[in-house]
């Protein structure tokens, strides 16, 4: 994991992958800390196009995430 937001609403863990395509072992850390902390988002940034969902992690292209962060956190 790479960086945590904390405040108000919002308890977001975010990694960021410089890939444009995910290997399994990507999403280990995020889901580690998930296991510590269930009640945290999770958010794996990475360079690829599509958006989708890996068990309990939002895996989101970065280029779209930095359009419109709010989305996302």
């Amino acid at each position: 994991m790479d960086f945590v937001l904390y405040g108000g609403k919002t308890f977001t863990a975010v990694e960021v992958k410089n890939t444009k395509v995910l290997r399994p072992t990507d999403y280990n850390g995020l889901a580690s800390f998930g296991d510590d902390y269930p009640e945290t988002s999770l958010v794996l940034l990475y360079r690829g196009s599509v958006p989708m969902k890996h068990k309990n992690i939002l895996v989101v292209p970065v280029e779209m995430f930095f359009k419109s962060p709010g989305e996302y956190l």
